[in-house]
């Protein structure tokens, strides 16, 4: 079996329910004025058939011959006609975008297809060549990965991946897809943004400055927190500081020395946070584009949901 590792990505499960801010008596802010659309980008060739379970082809097509066909392939809206041990399990169908993120589909009371988002709900699809094959790995927020071996029809309309203890088959559909309001792209709304559902979990295979730019500034603790004694985050360069509240309620910077120390970033996965004791924080972080929130957790704990200060 190849060998796998876990990237940087989204499908750790948590509750946006609790997601309802931080000792804060101002009264709610209007939330329909920050909500939008998400609209996940696709490829113009990638909705060009529709076909039902019925109609599932044999996957004895040729592979993939690069990463990227096999993302090009991946790309568009997929109904699901079997699964066993999947993350869709459940799931109408997947949409996968063209940069590999892929969200559950559902279908609502009226029946149609609904685009489900949020850290719980969408993960990512990266291409990894094992032997003389190129697989799609798929990523959680919380770490883990399904190394899924990927076999299509030969028209491309059908595929079926296997993976370490279950497999699911999907065919394509050119069925439309409807979408809840999210968060507006980019709003920074800090405590009224944790309220709000999130969507466009960023980015699917992040470069170091990427990754460091999307963590930079204030967040605060959308409920339960990675400190129980910080109200948030503040990301600043390459160092991190636990937040806490002063005598006067503001926010500053924790001089604990296990409550802030150094970020460090690598390629295609999740930053490691260093205490400045020297202690090491494996910590899967993701980040959502609407609005800007970010979920982190610490193996065995959480995760914790923050949103943006502006």
């Amino acid at each position: 079996m190849p060998s796998f590792r876990a990237f940087y990505a989204i499908f750790a499960v948590t509750s946006l329910a609790a997601c309802g801010g931080t000792e804060s008596n101002d009264p709610p802010k209007n939330e329909e004025k920050d909500l939008a659309a998400y609209t996940p980008l696709h490829r113009s060739t990638s909705n060009t058939a529709n076909l039902t379970c019925d109609g599932a082809e044999p996957t004895t097509g040729p592979g993939a011959a690069s990463g990227e066909e096999l993302m090009e392939r991946l790309d568009g809206i997929w109904l699901r006609c079997s699964s066993k041990d999947s993350p869709f399990d459940g799931a109408a169908g997947v949409e996968i975008d063209m940069e590999g993120r892929a969200f559950s589909l559902k279908r609502n009371a009226a029946g149609k297809l609904e685009r489900v988002t949020g850290f719980a709900n969408e993960s990512f699809f990266a291409p990894q060549l094992n032997g003389d094959r190129w697989w799609a790995y798929q990523s959680r927020g919380d770490g883990g990965t399904y190394p899924r071996s990927i076999s299509f029809s030969a028209s491309r309309n059908t595929w079926k991946s296997e993976f370490p203890y279950g497999q699911d088959m999907f065919v394509r559909s050119t069925e439309a897809v409807e979408a809840p309001p999210t968060g507006k792209p980019g709003a920074r709304l800090g405590e009224a943004g944790c309220s709000l559902p999130e969507a466009g979990v960023f980015p699917p295979r992040p470069t170091v400055e990427q990754f460091k730019e999307r963590l930079q500034g204030r967040w605060i603790a959308c409920g339960a927190r990675f400190h129980d004694d910080a109200v948030g985050f503040e990301f600043a360069g390459m160092d991190w500081f636990a937040l806490e509240k002063d005598a006067s309620g503001a926010l500053v910077r924790s001089t604990r020395a296990d409550r802030h120390g150094t970020m460090h970033y690598e390629i295609n996965t999740s930053p490691t946070m260093y205490t400045s004791e020297g202690r090491m924080n494996p910590t899967p972080i993701a980040v959502s584009t609407a609005p800007v929130k970010l979920q982190i957790s610490n193996y065995g704990k959480g995760p914790y949901v923050y949103s943006a200060l502006p």
